[in-house]
């Protein structure tokens, strides 16, 4: 492959026992807060029907409409209990992975840099897949920091927009390459998004989320930095700063994304497939929809053969 013919792909445990001198890896603080609050959300219902019925408050009311309302807070309470704590107990299991020495996306040492292909979250996958990238010091032209108002389907004034038209600030980290052959590494990280992976309940596995790195139509290799599912540490900034002493850091990219329905089709599905793979897969149905008139199913199908 490329230039010198010495990208290679490598396991883990053979990437990690190189040294490294930077390590970018998910944030786990954010994830922790989260899950606490949803945890709490959960046990809200919980306590205010023991409150409730240690000072009922709806004495004054006839019984049969004491029953209605209370029976209607029970189910309101219940579905919050149980969004809570699925959703808690979802960011607490993200939570624990940021933990493993597994959390890792980038690391930089005298060798050059190692890419890894496989996102943290799924590392109950088998360790001795060759899921590395390793990119040789010699092979690697520029690194730039991007930072990117991106297209998000938000509020537009005091309503629920289905247009993608609100603008969020993204950064990552490019990293250009002599080789312009990355046909291998795009298939790689296409297996990954493939899979599917057991979890802590046996019998029953979930899909692998899919590292968050892509290669760029220009050919560039991307990994996400501070997007809506990512969160690398060091900042951006500090890790280009680092990195610029080695492999010399072209100026940052500033840019923002046009909206989706001023683009071409290729560019469209090329857009709701980074909406996918950055975690935004409710906004990808939403701005298909709007593209297409497609119904919220077939926009589901649509993206799902997108990624297929």
């Amino acid at each position: 492959m490329g230039r010198y013919a010495d990208l290679t792909f490598l396991s883990e445990d053979a990437a990690i026992a190189s040294p490294a001198e930077l390590v970018a890896r998910e944030a786990w603080v954010g994830r922790l807060v989260v899950a606490l609050v949803l945890l709490a959300m959960g046990l809200a219902p919980a306590w205010l029907g023991y409150e409730a019925v240690q000072d009922p408050p709806l004495t004054g009311l006839p019984v049969i409409l004491q029953v209605a309302l209370y029976g209607i807070a029970g189910i309101i309470g219940l579905i919050v209990s149980l969004v809570g704590a699925v959703g808690g107990l979802a960011f607490f299991g993200c939570f624990l992975a940021a933990l493993k020495p597994s959390n890792w996306v980038l690391r930089a040492g005298p060798h050059g840099l190692d890419v890894k292909l496989r996102n943290f979250a799924d590392h109950r996958l088998p360790r001795g897949d060759a899921i590395v990238l390793r990119i040789p010091k010699r092979e690697v032209r520029w690194i730039r920091a991007h930072d990117e108002r991106a297209r998000h389907v938000g509020r537009s004034g005091d309503t629920v927009s289905h247009e993608d038209d609100t603008l969020v600030r993204q950064q990552y980290l490019e990293i250009g390459l002599h080789d312009d052959d990355l046909i291998a590494v795009q298939a790689r990280l296409d297996d990954e998004r493939r899979l599917w992976l057991p979890t802590t309940i046996k019998g029953i596995t979930q899909k692998a989320k899919g590292a968050p790195v892509s290669i760029r139509r220009d050919g560039n290799l991307r990994l996400d930095w501070h997007t809506k599912g990512t969160r690398l540490r060091p900042k951006l900034a500090v890790a280009v700063a680092h990195l610029a002493g080695d492999y010399g850091a072209a100026p940052t990219l500033e840019s923002e994304q046009a909206q989706a329905k001023t683009l071409d089709r290729a560019a469209q599905e090329a857009r709701l497939l980074d909406m996918v793979q950055q975690g935004n897969t409710i906004d990808a149905v939403i701005v298909a929809k709007d593209l297409y008139g497609f119904s919220t199913s077939e926009a589901k199908q649509y993206i799902e053969d997108l990624q297929s």
